[in-house]
């Protein structure tokens, strides 16, 4: 799982105009591989509906784990993150891990 680079939109590649500087929008796109179907999920959101902190980070695995992990009836889960400390690597995300791995009896 890994935030890509930002994406601002509009894109253009020509010169841009004047109203391409004052309606920039960055695009954040989170995404996360699920090898046993050998398929990228990917979330994607602009930056005034959230940020990509902790809370955003743990409110999209939790959903991917909800929705598609648990859902397809598996009880373990390895996961790879990159060295993200403030997104990936703290305590509230081991944490929501934990709780999470409890509610739904998974294994160890």
């Amino acid at each position: 799982m890994d935030f890509s680079h930002n994406l601002t939109l509009p894109s253009v590649s020509a010169t841009p105009s004047q109203w391409y500087f004052l309606s920039l929008v960055n695009v954040y796109l989170f995404g996360i591989y699920y090898a046993n179907k050998n398929i990228q999920y990917n979330y994607v959101y602009e930056e005034s509906v959230a940020g990509k902190g902790t809370d955003e980070v743990n409110s999209m695995l939790f959903h991917f784990i909800q929705k598609i992990v648990v859902a397809n009836g598996h009880q373990k889960l390895t996961i790879y993150a990159d060295n993200c400390g403030g997104q990936n690597k703290n305590n509230f995300a081991v944490k929501m891990l934990l709780g999470l791995a409890r509610e739904s009896g998974a294994k160890g």
